[in-house]
């Protein structure tokens, strides 16, 4: 007897279940129906021993929010990641990654970036700047050497989270292109001088650094 498969269930719904299933995700995390698993719009996954993602993950377009937060041995995203187009937040707090995907310049809706305590991340995507929408960029505990020449490309950016990104003590030209920047936290970070550039940030409402 032949057992007729569902035409519904897509060979990337079934990778994608299987990693749900080897990560003991919940019926409620990753929903095991299609037409449930398409509509998601929340992936979270927090502290769950998350060591890959599946390429598969891209195809889950309604996606607004992933959350990965301290996933320690998560290494890596996939290039897939870029289909993601309508994604608002993603979480990747105290995760192993060593470098962002190329496609991360199509997160056009992308609002809050959050990398703090990824201690094997060395630089960004030259091209973050292109994340027209993004309004919080936490990279606190983050061992950058550089910040791309982009990021002053970020208009609608809000917070800019540096604290402790030991690294990091010179910044691109044209940093007070960031009008509407309300909160900088530049704590522990050893400045030789006082960024002039912060002075031309009007809007900004919450400054933390160390004495210069």
């Amino acid at each position: 007897m032949t057992i007729k498969k569902d035409p519904a269930i897509k060979p990337w719904m079934e990778e994608l279940w299987a990693w749900a299933d080897k990560f003991e995700l919940s019926e409620e995390q990753v929903p095991r129906d299609a037409d449930a698993l398409l509509a998601l719009t929340e992936l979270k996954a927090m502290d769950k021993n998350i060591t890959e993602v599946p390429k598969s993950i891209g195809n889950l377009k309604n996606l607004k929010t992933i959350n990965f937060d301290e996933n320690h041995e998560l290494k890596s995203l996939p290039e897939s990641i870029g289909k993601l187009i309508n994604l608002e937040e993603l979480h990747l707090k105290a995760s192993s990654l060593k470098k962002l995907p190329k496609s991360f310049n199509r997160l056009i809706n992308l609002k809050i970036l959050n990398l703090e305590q990824n201690y094997d991340l060395k630089k960004l995507p030259e091209n973050i700047g292109e994340l027209a929408n993004l309004e919080e960029l936490i990279l606190s505990e983050v061992p950058l050497k550089s910040l791309p020449d982009s990021i002053v490309n970020l208009d609608n950016l809000r917070v800019l989270d540096l604290c402790c990104a030991m690294t990091v003590n010179q910044f691109p030209e044209d940093m007070a292109n960031l009008k509407n920047l309300t909160k900088l936290d530049l704590q522990s970070i050893d400045l030789y001088d006082f960024p002039s550039w912060i002075l031309e940030l009007s809007e900004l409402t919450f400054l933390s650094l160390n004495e210069v």
